[in-house]
């Protein structure tokens, strides 16, 4: 059932059961999850800040092995850097700022994937980035596994 596409969702790129049963409630609804007005119906965990264009929180199907995994959410539907305000980079970056003050990390990842979901392995076709945070290297640690795209043919 994986390989269902609708406008909003990709089903290629679920990792879980828990997430495919919700989008497949989503895809029911014709709606994006991402879009301010039905972001608090399809997301579970609680907005953490809210500003003028980003609304932040924790991933509700956070990657495995990390400590801290947070989305940043751009609330006009988009699905390509072109399309997001230039005022809304700065907010970005404050609240990028202000997830790596709360965590404090010795180390982390920012990433935001856009365009055709077939191309860089997302699952929802609306701007977002990832905030994540791992743990150290040691020679039993197993590496964060973060698809961003398929390698060029």
């Amino acid at each position: 059932m994986r390989e269902k596409k609708t406008t909003f969702l990709n089903f290629k790129h679920t990792r879980g059961d828990a997430q495919q049963k919700q989008m497949e409630q989503i895809a029911q609804d014709g709606v994006c999850p991402f879009c301010r007005e039905h972001f608090e119906k399809y997301h579970n965990s609680p907005i953490e800040e809210e500003g003028e264009w980003w609304v932040v929180t924790k991933n509700d199907y956070p990657y495995d092995g990390t400590s801290a995994h947070y989305l940043l959410v751009y609330k006009l539907h988009a699905t390509n850097v072109t399309e997001v305000d230039q005022e809304a980079w700065v907010e970005f970056g404050r609240f990028v700022s202000m997830l790596n003050e709360k965590h404090a990390p010795n180390g982390g990842a920012v990433f935001m994937r856009f365009g055709d979901m077939d191309y860089t392995g997302s699952s929802v076709a609306h701007l977002h980035a990832q905030f994540l945070v791992g743990g150290p290297h040691s020679e039993d640690a197993e590496k964060l596994r973060v698809k961003l795209g398929y390698k060029k043919r």
